[in-house]
């Protein structure tokens, strides 16, 4: 039909039909958050055929898959991003295909219900077949048992009973669901997961006082629920925007230091209250590195993340401060905070006039030494325990008062770097110096043998090896004399104390000086077995199995694992004591530092390096410098100044923050058994070995033992030669290289400032009264943990010398 211009007498058109409705596909959407959220996260998608969706989470933790059609049930869901110094990486689970727009928010609860089902000790990224093994009953069982778990505070917190972790919707600023993470410690370990409300107190109103309630892997029963003590962390938010707003000034102006002096900008000014104190800094010292740091120019800070809730009145956190500097390099500042009469958040810091505290490490050391010649040299083994630091640059007048000498503004840290002996010489005639300090804290002895710390406490001292001696190195287990003496004696007001006495000693201190240079103690230990070897082809290798964890017999290893009232002592933010002792071996002060967190056992370790979510070094990073029978000038000769080394970080994996490289020269009289009057080797012409005197059924254990042992006498470590003689240098190096998490090489200009020893230095190093040598060499990744554990990751191996024909 032609229609012209004004139409004509035929009959209308038909209206057209209407279009067919487009289908929305299919979606998922959440957020990805610990209580702050995982900004920036990779979050993977994985189905039941092994598809893989990717896509990165935007600044609050939300992220968006906005078709998933055609992916099989169920899917696992892994959330990957930095929070400060840790890596947190959390999973979830989608049980049945949507059929629309569905969340799925990743958080440590979806991880907790991810946990209960996981074919492997930790949650960790599936394969299509671990995936397609799962059943939507199994994972809506594990659902249900932590819901049960926290449904009580879950009511406490208004959150109404259709709350569901998982498909909850919320954001990650202190409200709703986000309010439920800040009160939860989620804690997973192989087989068992543990809940627990940071923010109950005990009656005193001081103290934590929820124990876990351990949900365990393959059961179905359910422990009693956490407790419904509640806090409002919702002005968390506001407290980062003020930090952020004090790091957009330039460095130069956010502390002006003239004379020992300083003033804040008054960007900064509002941040800390006017008392603050923490481990002995006020608050200017204490921030003083980020102050003046230009890297900290722009930094920008995520909401705190609750670590432990102090007290009520006033109400008083614990918590983690997490930052990006302009490099994006990510740090954590332990803080703790005040809530205001006007709702606000203050930096309070831990009230303490020491730098004295605990921190939870972890070590996986993966020892190649041939266990073929001695009985006792290779030392693979995982263990779990403290770094327990003290600064002991801190004087006292006679008032009493205490004076922290290592302070400056002007300085990158804070701190001087004056040394001991240094600030010593320039005190006053009636001032005196911290002579040692003794530490307590969980532990008990059964007969001979102790778990956790011994009742009697560590005695720590100045290591001689140190030119600065800024930390304090474990020493001896305190007596049960001296420990009866400390007991009776008490520190006055105005610090004139008596000094205690035992066993006609006056002074517990001595000299205040000890040989040994770490401050680690080890409450549990693994030997490692056989293992692949990566110097032979990574091949299983027998000759490699670590010795029996009982050769661990110095101060720094408790004797036996955990026992029950320890370990649960250990998983509730215990309180550690130190003991502070002058020069003059005055007790002059007694200090309580809380360790926040919960420490790990051994087996956890071992999963998270076992289940690949730690870096790993290439082989020929390892071969080049550990493989002593090749032929190569990394390992016959000593390395100083640059290395060259390159690993990767699996996905998932917590990415290293710190590569290190450890070498020494150690010096001994091989022989049989222990020294004592039941070695079979035993002449009697050397001194008895002090361990028939203090643990005889240990000594008999470990003289039974077949084999040489390399330690049997005069152990130490070998000391440089001199033009003329020997030197009195102890041939030991430790240093290291700070990397970018995402960083998977350092290159050979990189210099790393240590010594790295070689077969030169075992052939010319001074042995003393020792008859062998062996020259150690370590490389180690430093990372940390999702729960704040500083895990160190080791490879090591050793070359012989025997002694000369």
């Amino acid at each position: 039909m032609l229609i012209g211009c004004g139409g004509g007498a035929g009959d209308s058109p038909s209206p057209a039909p209407d279009a067919a409705p487009v289908a929305t596909p299919p979606s998922l959407s959440g957020v990805a958050a610990v209580g702050a959220a995982v900004g920036e996260a990779t979050i993977t998608l994985t189905d039941a055929t092994g598809r893989t969706l990717t896509t990165t989470a935007d600044a609050g933790g939300r992220y968006r898959f906005d078709d998933v059609t055609g992916l099989v049930a169920p899917y696992q869901i892994q959330a990957t991003g930095a929070l400060g110094e840790a890596m947190v990486t959390l999973h979830a689970l989608v049980a049945s295909a949507p059929s629309g727009a569905v969340v799925a928010n990743v958080t440590p609860l979806t991880n907790a219900i991810a946990a209960l089902v996981a074919p492997t000790d930790l949650p960790t990224a599936m394969t299509a077949a671990q995936l397609q093994a799962l059943s939507p009953a199994a994972i809506a069982q594990a659902g249900e048992r932590v819901a049960a778990v926290i449904a009580p505070l879950v009511g406490a917190l208004g959150l109404g009973n259709g709350f569901d972790p998982l498909t909850t919707p919320f954001n990650a600023d202190g409200t709703g669901a986000d309010r439920l993470l800040d009160h939860l410690d989620v804690a997973v370990a192989p087989g068992t997961v543990a809940l627990s409300n940071k923010m109950a107190l005990a009656s005193d109103g001081r103290s934590t006082a929820d124990s876990a309630s351990t949900l365990v892997k393959g059961a179905t029963s359910v422990p009693a629920p956490v407790s419904t003590e509640a806090s409002d962390t919702n002005n968390f938010d506001e407290l980062a925007q003020r930090l952020q707003g004090c790091f957009a000034i330039p460095a130069g102006q956010r502390l002006v230091v003239s004379n020992g002096s300083g003033t804040l900008h008054s960007a900064c000014a509002g941040i800390a209250s006017a008392d603050y104190l923490h481990n002995g800094q006020p608050f200017m010292h204490r921030f003083a590195g980020a102050l003046n740091s230009a890297t900290q120019d722009g930094a920008t800070y995520s909401r705190p993340i609750v670590r432990l809730r102090i007290s009520a009145l006033p109400e008083r956190m614990a918590v983690n401060l997490n930052f990006k500097d302009s490099t994006g390099a990510g740090y954590t500042r332990p803080e703790v905070i005040e809530r205001q009469a006007d709702g606000r958040w203050l930096l309070v810091g831990n009230r303490r006039a020491f730098n004295g505290y605990a921190e939870a490490q972890a070590t996986y050391l993966n020892d190649l030494t041939p266990n073929t010649s001695y009985n006792n040299l290779n030392t693979s083994r995982v263990d779990t325990g403290f770094r327990l630091a003290f600064d002991p640059r801190v004087s006292f007048d006679t008032s009493g008062r205490i004076t922290y000498n290592g302070l400056d503004l002007s300085s990158s840290s804070g701190f001087s770097d004056s040394s001991w002996a240094a600030i010593r010489a320039t005190l006053a005639a009636d001032q005196r110096m911290v002579g040692c300090v003794i530490v307590r804290g969980p532990g008990e002895k059964v007969g001979a043998k102790w778990s956790g710390i011994h009742p009697n406490g560590l005695l720590l001292k100045r290591p001689t090896g140190s030119t600065v001696q800024d930390y304090l190195a474990i020493d001896t287990i305190v007596s049960d004399g001296w420990r009866a003496a400390i007991d009776a004696t008490t520190v006055a007001a105005d610090g004139s104390v008596a000094a205690p006495a035992a066993g006609g000693q006056t002074n517990i201190c001595g000299a205040g000086t000890t040989v040994t240079s770490s401050s680690s103690y080890v409450v549990d230990a693994q030997a490692l077995g056989a293992r692949l070897n990566a110097l032979n082809g990574r091949t299983a290798d027998a000759s490699i199995a670590g010795r029996d964890v009982a050769w661990n017999t110095s101060a720094r290893y408790a004797r036996m694992a955990p026992t029950g009232s320890v370990k649960s002592a250990l998983e509730a933010n215990p309180p550690l004591t130190f003991e502070v002792f002058d020069t003059d071996g005055k007790l002059r002060a007694v200090m309580q530092s809380r360790f926040l967190g919960r420490l790990p056992e051994a087996n956890l370790a071992r999963a998270y390096v076992e289940s690949r979510q730690v870096p790993e070094f290439s082989t020929d990073s390892l071969r080049r410098y550990l493989d002593f029978d090749g032929s190569t000038d990394s390992v016959n000769q000593t390395v100083t100044g640059s290395v060259t080394l390159d690993w990767t970080t699996p996905r998932g994996a917590f990415g290293a923050d710190r590569i290190g490289l450890y070498a020494e020269v150690y010096r001994a009289t091989p022989g049989v058994g222990i020294r004592g009057p039941l070695s079979r080797a035993w002449d009697g012409t050397a001194t008895t070995s002090s361990l028939w005197t203090s643990d005889a059924e240990l000594a008999a254990q470990l003289d039974a033992i077949p084999g040489a042992n390399f330690y049997w006498w005069n152990g130490a470590f070998a000391v440089a030669p001199a033009t003329s003689g020997c030197s009195s240098t102890p041939l030991v190096s430790t240093s290291g290289v700070n990397v970018a998490r995402s960083a998977t090489q350092v290159g050979a200009s990189a210099s790393y400032g240590g010594t790295l020893f070689g077969k030169d230095a075992l052939a010319t190093a001074c042995l003393g009264a020792g008859s062998h040598a062996l020259v150690y060499r370590e490389l180690f990744f430093r990372t940390y943990t999702d729960q704040n554990v500083r895990l160190y990751v080791a490879t090591a191996n050793r070359a012989l010398r025997a002694p000369a024909p």
